[in-house]
């Protein structure tokens, strides 16, 4: 429904939706001291339980061993692919053209709908992306070959212990799969979201662990983002115009 102004009688009461700041102040709210913080924390464990126990070095292993035959040879460009998805350069431009888009078209629900995608994506690499860096630091894993200590936990030793691009190329599908209705959709925007990740392990260019690490906090942001809408209640707003007359559309959706 409309907000804006609501006028009853002689009184008139003015609805002000959230600002962008709340917003970015309410994701971090809901991921450190919601359901979303631990996620984050049983994320990292995970991660650190299978990268010191030897299982991510005889994962990888066994996945360069498959992909090394005549069959796969074909597949070598389209997994790939899927690191581009994860190029910050294509990604970031990307989801604020699909927010100012929507800004330009304010009575295409479709464009409301892509501009609220690619609010929340940036509003989830906001959130995120402190972590993904602090995360690759601490960790001090090492990419595959580079070390001896290989998958390995050693603080500060390196910095390759989360997958960014993992987390870049799983963000827009993850957003896009919180914000769709029914499974179908939802899975399949799922299931595009590991396309990254994936690429990041058939390229011997990160462990498992850590490409999913990467996956997992782009799911965590997601589902903080999401919750801080909820929270908020779904404020928009919008520029109008009509009949001689331009304002500012309010809408609020729960």
């Amino acid at each position: 429904e409309p907000y804006g102004v609501a006028s009853r009688g002689a009184q008139e009461c003015a609805v002000a939706p959230p600002t962008p700041w709340r917003r970015i102040v309410e994701d971090h709210r809901q991921l450190y001291t919601g359901k979303p913080l631990g996620m984050l924390i049983g994320g990292i464990a995970a991660g650190a339980a299978i990268a010191n126990s030897g299982a991510d070095d005889r994962l990888q292993h066994r996945i360069q061993r498959s992909l090394d035959t005549d069959r796969f040879d074909d597949w070598d460009k389209v997994l790939h692919s899927g690191k581009e998805l994860g190029n910050g350069y294509f990604t970031l431009p990307l989801f604020a053209s699909a927010y100012l888009g929507a800004e330009l078209l304010p009575e295409s629900d479709a464009a409301e709908a892509v501009g609220t995608w690619g609010e929340r994506s940036l509003r989830a690499f906001l959130l995120g992306a402190p972590q993904v860096i602090a995360l690759q630091e601490l960790t001090g894993a090492s990419r595959p070959g580079e070390a001896s200590y290989g998958a390995e936990w050693h603080p500060l030793s390196d910095s390759n212990g989360v997958s960014g691009h993992s987390f870049m190329a799983a963000l827009p599908a993850i957003t896009a799969a919180k914000m769709a209705d029914g499974w179908l959709p939802k899975t399949l925007l799922y299931t595009a979201s590991l396309a990254g990740p994936v690429s990041r392990v058939t390229d011997n260019a990160h462990y498992p662990s850590q490409a999913a690490l990467g996956w997992w906090l782009a799911f965590t942001c997601a589902t903080a983002v999401d919750a801080a809408d909820a929270e908020l209640g779904g404020w928009r707003v919008r520029p109008t115009a009509g009949e001689g007359q331009t304002g500012l559309a309010v809408t609020r959706s729960w």
